[in-house]
């Protein structure tokens, strides 16, 4: 009956051995923090509201990977069913998947898919998960939990990096692009994005409406909602461009993970060899780190306030970090309308 969610109910074991052994090795089962990024970050999200994640955690970092909603459970069922007869299997003999190699199952489940939805992903199943994590609103069982939450700059450059006329569009081809991404409001975020980012090339104002209208735009609106909790949350944003090919995906999607671990000698295909990435990341991972400790990540020489409602503030880690108002605040305020 569980089988929708186990993913995440064995991060609940997970936590449950961290609260139980833990302080045999040093630390403090009273003050564990969980962070993830991209599909890490909306584990993170539904964590917060699993009921029998309460209390096994106290902090939390979503990084590029805001979770408001999960799937459904008809829709997941259909899914299971769908797979299940591409791989020639009975319902009654589901047990045979056991005995299967994984990919042979996870290639039949790619190809049962009905269309652009999750594939094994968390199901809103009414026991280890009874709401969506984010909405309509935060849940109860996020209550009391400080949250980091935030992005790169231009998320979508790695997904769109396919793309044969990948930072080659003309603005006409870019703006037709934008109106099958964002319908009537395409034209007006195109214009938003070209005054944000007139040095520009007509690419990458497509790029950034992608990257707005997906991780971006989400973890602005859980943020929000966590706020609605009266706990402190603090929104950042990574705008370093790396210099893999010239700079040519700007601050993809995944540049932060290797920072805030202050291992950034581990991609030196994508973050070169220079300094900037050590600057970056000796900002960035004391910032996580003094945020597990004590819940607020500001460090000597640069204070982190927290987010609100009224100035947004929000970190922006480069070679200068710095703390910026409502950051692209013409785009925020298009794509809320």
């Amino acid at each position: 009956a569980d089988s929708g969610n186990n993913g995440q109910l064995d991060i609940v074991l997970a936590l449950q051995w961290v609260r139980d052994n833990i302080s045999q090795f040093g630390g403090d089962p009273g003050n564990v923090t969980i962070f993830g990024e991209s599909g890490g970050g909306a584990k993170v999200s539904v964590m917060l509201a699993m009921p029998a994640a309460r209390g096994l955690f106290h902090k939390a970092i979503i990084q590029s990977g805001p979770s408001l909603t999960v799937g459904e459970l008809d829709a997941a069922a259909r899914h299971a069913d769908a797979t299940l007869t591409k791989l020639g299997i009975a319902r009654a003999d589901v047990h045979k998947l056991q005995a299967m190699d994984y990919r042979t199952v996870i290639s039949a489940a790619a190809a049962a898919q009905p269309g652009p939805m999750r594939v094994m992903a968390p199901v809103l199943d009414g026991r280890a998960l009874p709401r969506h994590p984010f909405h309509p609103d935060a849940p109860e069982t996020a209550r009391g939990i400080p949250l980091m939450i935030g992005t790169t700059r231009d998320e979508a450059t790695l997904f769109m990096s396919a793309d044969p006329l990948f930072g080659r569009m003309s603005e006409e081809q870019v703006r037709e692009r934008a109106r099958r991404m964002a319908g009537s409001r395409g034209d007006a975020a195109i214009e938003v994005f070209k005054a944000l980012r007139p040095g520009d090339a007509p690419f990458y104002w497509l790029t950034s409406l992608a990257t707005a209208q997906g991780a971006w735009s989400g973890s602005i609106r859980l943020a929000e909602r966590k706020l609605a909790q009266g706990d402190p949350v603090f929104m950042f944003r990574l705008d370093w461009t790396a210099p893999f090919e010239g700079g040519v995906l700007k601050s993809p999607h995944g540049l932060d993970t290797p920072l805030a671990f202050d291992n950034p000698g581990t991609r030196p295909l994508m973050n070169g060899t220079g300094p900037e990435p050590r600057i970056i990341a000796a900002r960035m991972s004391q910032a996580w780190i003094n945020f597990a400790r004590s819940g607020n990540p500001s460090q000597p020489g640069l204070v982190w306030p927290a987010y609100d409602l009224a100035e947004r503030q929000t970190m922006i880690f480069d070679v200068a970090s710095q703390v910026v108002r409502d950051p692209d605040g013409p785009a925020r305020t298009l794509l809320a309308s």
